[in-house]
């Protein structure tokens, strides 16, 4: 969670921590995250979206842009591009690989007891990320499966036949710009720097492992 004045002022109003917020109590112990201690200016998420879609507008409408989100954070994004980037009537959708499908959808939760049950959404992103119902219409979230869309966020090394074989426009997060107007790269500083990418968990078998398992 970046420390950002809404969520400073958020935890000043919260009512589980209002009076050490107002001074009537003192915390033992405040952890903090010293990745970044240099006095360099950090622009906010909304101002960094706003750039964004500033920049992605200027181009032609059948361009195809690819977005690396390779850990969790970039919801806001994807939201935003969405809806900038679609129109009234038609959601613009982000073509992402199965996996971060999967991941996403697990944050919509329905009783499989009950037949009619509407559907529970873990996280205020999750009905703009996979979709929710409103009566009996259902909306569209922004992520797809869909390798046709123009705005992709696949995974790494193992893109879609889209981004294979379009110009594709790469999109790279930053975490600010210095003053002779270098960017710093957003490198996963402070863990979580692929979260949304897949890893192996076991070790390929070579063809001598595969062997020695027929014949045992």
């Amino acid at each position: 969670m970046r420390s950002e004045p809404w969520f400073v002022n958020a935890i000043a109003r919260s009512p589980s921590l209002i009076e050490y917020s107002s001074g009537l109590k003192t915390l033992d112990t405040i952890y903090l995250d010293t990745s970044f201690v240099e006095d360099i200016d950090f622009p906010t998420k909304s101002e960094g979206i706003r750039e964004l879609l500033q920049k992605v507008s200027r181009y032609p409408a059948d361009t195809v842009f690819h977005f690396q989100a390779w850990t969790y954070g970039y919801e806001d994004v994807w939201i935003a591009l969405s809806k900038a980037l679609g129109s009234k009537t038609q959601t613009f959708q982000i073509h992402v690989d199965e996996y971060k499908m999967l991941m996403f959808r697990s944050l919509v939760a329905t009783n499989p007891n009950e037949k009619f049950a509407s559907s529970l959404h873990l996280c205020p992103e999750a009905p703009g990320l996979v979709g929710f119902m409103c009566g009996n219409t259902y909306h569209a979230g922004c992520l797809t499966r869909d390798e046709t869309a123009r705005l992709h966020s696949c995974e790494k090394g193992n893109y879609c036949t889209t981004v294979k074989n379009s110009s594709v426009v790469w999109i790279r997060p930053i975490i600010t710009r210095l003053p002779d107007g270098q960017t710093v790269a957003e490198l996963g500083v402070g863990g979580g720097g692929d979260d949304l990418e897949r890893e192996a968990e076991l070790d390929y078998l070579s063809p001598e492992d595969v062997k020695s398992l027929l014949e045992a």
